[in-house]
């Protein structure tokens, strides 16, 4: 079995995972769902292209680790770009978030 890195997906195209699209409406419902849309979506476009992800980081500075390795793992997923480790989303994530984050893995990200 080969062993690929986090996040699964080559750099420059349209997320996917196991062949179907992380569309915006997913990330947007995914974020939603733990409270941190309303939070990151003054960098994103209306057409779904971030405005920039220095401008991310500025804005997620101030926020938990938590918030920040949550927010970081599903725009990366989204942007097929490695934005957080998986170890450190281990070591933040408490257990309610942990299973959130299981659960929408496990549904392949679909909203």
């Amino acid at each position: 079995m080969k062993i690929q890195r986090w996040p699964f997906f080559p750099e420059g195209r349209a997320s996917y995972i196991e062949g179907g699209a992380v569309e915006f409406t997913d990330l947007k419902i995914i974020l939603s769902s733990f409270g941190l849309w309303l939070k990151v979506s003054p960098v994103y476009n209306t057409d779904g292209s971030i405005k920039s992800f220095e401008m991310l980081d500025k804005l997620i500075e101030k926020y938990s680790d938590s918030e920040k390795a949550i927010i970081k793992a599903f725009v990366g997923i989204y942007h097929a770009k490695e934005l957080v480790s998986f170890t450190k989303l281990y070591r933040c994530l408490d257990a309610v978030n942990t299973e959130k984050f299981i659960c929408w893995w496990s549904r392949n990200f679909e909203a």
